[in-house]
């Protein structure tokens, strides 16, 4: 018998796919040649390279934990509304608390009300006065109870009603089995991102919103302009991402069904940044009267906002003794999942020193020593000396509780992945992962 060839890819046959996917899900046929014309096949096969978001469900594979099934979709998990543009969510969930969030088109008040979902026990009744309708709401939500599933409701000051719902998590000594989410890096022009319409049918611990979250320096459709700059166009960049498109919002959907847990990447500010370089290194920065980039306008205005348009705790570094960290946003999280697992959340940008410089002259051997031994720089830092020390204390902890499985989140990769960008990742700063390493090994 003759060996049948292997079908090679192909991006048409691809695009098809999608075309005939997007039918299915799409609105209205109108809805399908809008999207199909909006984009062209040689812009799919472009944007295919890293901009379209990409999802990871993992599961724990402890033998005593049983597969969650698959459920018919929550009839809470709805669309955004004119009232609640980008849907709300429940973020920074732990066995006790927890923080809900909505964007309100109308201004006055906005009512959270919180209930457990087994036997409707209220867990409390909260209020946030909204005053921008650009300008997302926050309440923290105190006095929960562990390894329990909640939903709340929103309302605002016209009495429209949008609801959601979290699951706390499981203290330790507990196994309760796992499932989870994690995406990174969409834009705006490409929602409404069909590839998260079924997360809400997973049952999903959590979700982790994994950086890039958005591209404020790459044109989009409700943002034209080359770059973000301020608090306004930060915040036009982020209600874009979270918006309805072609009839659809699936983040809206992903957000209100499950916890959210989130971290940046670059794009949150500029591309590749370094927050703990100094200015002068970097034409973009450079000529504010501030010793690190994590202090120039720029910076601070795009973690402001994402503070804001993520249900985030706003944590901030106090007495850490680093002048590069202290006052700086703190996104750094440690989170316990029973006995099943811990998470550990990284920011990776906003205290690493300046990427050092890259050759493509990789025939040259002495431009490509000099690279390798620029990597291998004693005191330099991707993630700020108390983000290292908060995290091998957490591993620590975690390791010491007995707790299977450790989660670390941190955008760029930890494995040596090859010669190119290599600076731009954990392996351009490679005694602080060797560290890092060594000390999980030990």
């Amino acid at each position: 018998m003759k060996d049948q060839p292997t079908p090679q890819f192909n991006y048409q046959t691809l695009w098809s796919r999608i075309e005939r996917e997007a039918q299915r899900y799409a609105a209205s046929p109108q809805a399908v040649r809008d999207f199909v014309s909006l984009i062209s096949r040689r812009d799919f096969v472009k944007l295919l390279g890293g901009s379209a978001a990409a999802i990871a469900l993992a599961a724990t594979a402890q033998a005593r934990t049983a597969k969650a099934a698959p459920t018919k979709r929550p009839a809470h998990a709805a669309s955004s509304t004119p009232a609640f543009p980008n849907g709300v969510a429940a973020g920074d969930v732990d066995q006790t608390s927890a923080v809900l969030w909505a964007r309100a088109s109308n201004p006055g008040t906005v009512t959270f009300e919180v209930v457990s979902a087994d036997g409707g026990e209220a867990a409390g009744v909260y209020t946030a006065n909204s005053t921008d309708s650009m300008l997302p709401v926050k309440v923290s939500v105190d006095g929960l109870r562990p390894g329990t599933l909640y939903t709340y409701t929103v309302t605002d000051s016209a009495g429209e009603r949008m609801s959601g719902r979290f699951q706390t998590p499981a203290e330790i000594g507990t196994y309760a089995g796992l499932r989870f989410g994690v995406s990174g890096d969409w834009r705006g022009e490409l929602r409404p991102y069909p590839a998260l319409s079924n997360i809400p049918e997973r049952n999903l611990a959590f979700f982790v919103e994994h950086g890039d979250t958005i591209y404020a320096d790459i044109p989009s459709v409700d943002f034209p302009a080359e770059q973000a700059v301020s608090v306004d166009d930060y915040r036009i960049k982020h209600a874009e991402v979270y918006s309805e498109r072609f009839g659809r919002n699936y983040w809206a959907d992903v957000r209100a069904s499950t916890a959210i847990y989130a971290t940046i990447d670059d794009h949150e500010v500029t591309n590749d940044f370094a927050g703990g370089a100094p200015p002068s290194t970097d034409e973009r920065f450079a000529g504010e009267p501030v010793e690190f980039i994590n202090q120039t306008a720029l910076y601070r205005n795009g973690l402001q906002v994402f503070q804001e348009y993520n249900p985030l705790r706003d944590e901030f570094y106090t007495d850490t003794g680093d002048t590069r960290v202290d006052g700086r946003p703190k996104l750094y999280r440690f989170v316990t999942f029973g006995s099943d697992a811990a998470m550990f959340i990284l920011d990776a940008r906003s205290f690493r020193d300046q990427n050092q410089e890259g050759t493509l002259d990789i025939f040259n051997r002495e431009a490509v020593q000099a690279y390798l031994e620029s990597l291998f720089v004693e005191g330099r830092t991707m993630l700020g000396r108390p983000q290292v020390e908060d995290l091998k204390r957490d591993l620590l902890a975690a390791h010491n509780a007995g707790i299977t499985w450790k989660f670390v989140m941190i955008p760029e990769p930890a494995q040596q992945t090859g010669w190119f960008g290599g600076n731009d990742r954990w392996e351009g700063f490679a005694p602080e992962r060797t560290e890092v390493m060594q000390f999980i090994e030990d």
